[in-house]
């Protein structure tokens, strides 16, 4: 026999915590990567270095 699941007492703040936790994960993932995007001029206290072919 199985038991009935209980209808959860506040479906709304269930639903909405559900939404936000996906773009949430991909705003905390996503960000730092548009951030180091390595475009514009290079400051005056930097130097050029290469690391060789790789």
């Amino acid at each position: 026999m199985r038991h009935r699941k209980e209808p959860s007492t506040r479906p709304l703040a269930s639903l909405i915590a559900t939404i936000t936790v996906g773009p949430g994960v991909i705003a905390f993932v996503a960000f730092p990567a548009f951030a180091q995007d390595g475009i514009g001029p290079m400051q005056q206290n930097a130097q050029s270095h290469t690391y060789g072919g790789g």
